[in-house]
């Protein structure tokens, strides 16, 4: 007898609600099948100890760098593990109508029902300023007025996964911006 189906709900492509972690879990178990996704290791005792002590060593580097990069941070996230996109969902992304960035950094800082770090309260208020000015201005350029040009792999306020140009649209290629520079 086969198990019940569950839904999975993909927002921004990646899961989000009741099941995304079940789902995550799942495709953990199909990639550590070696008969479903094998690695051509059949067991760890087969892998030489310069290669356990080379992985080790990756595994540490990126732990340190994952460290150094957290202290960095002025403005730290109070949510726990929960994605960032899944707050997106929640707060109105699931009907199409997803919450401006001044709800989702408030979302994502808030301690109880406050911000409490000076940085956080102080880059809300900016926000909120350039949203009431102009509440047309699309999110990439609020965060951009606000923080500084994106880079092309990580937009300030929005999680893994969403890209500057996800937002801007994608981008031109030279013979379009060429073309439009021409016909103005």
């Amino acid at each position: 007898m086969d198990a019940p189906s569950k839904k999975v709900t993909f927002y921004n492509n990646l899961t989000v609600g009741t099941n995304s972690k079940l789902f995550s879990r799942h495709l953990g178990k199909i990639v550590r099948d070696r008969n479903m996704c094998p690695l051509g290791v059949s067991s760890w005792n087969d892998i030489k100890e310069e290669k356990l002590n080379h992985m080790w060593a990756a595994i540490e580097a990126r732990s340190n760098r994952n460290a150094a990069n957290l202290a960095k941070l002025k403005m730290l996230h109070h949510i726990s593990s929960k994605p960032i996109r899944e707050i997106i969902y929640q707060k109105g992304g699931k009907d199409g109508n997803p919450p401006n960035l001044a709800t989702i950094f408030f979302e994502t800082r808030k301690k109880d029902i406050k911000l409490v770090e000076p940085e956080a309260i102080e880059k809300h208020a900016q926000i909120e300023e350039i949203v009431q000015a102009d509440p047309s201005l699309p999110s990439i350029e609020i965060v951009e007025k606000c923080c500084g040009p994106q880079t092309r792999s990580h937009v300030f306020g929005f999680g893994g996964g969403v890209k500057a140009k996800d937002l801007k649209g994608g981008t031109s290629s030279k013979a379009e911006l060429l073309f439009a520079l021409r016909s103005a």
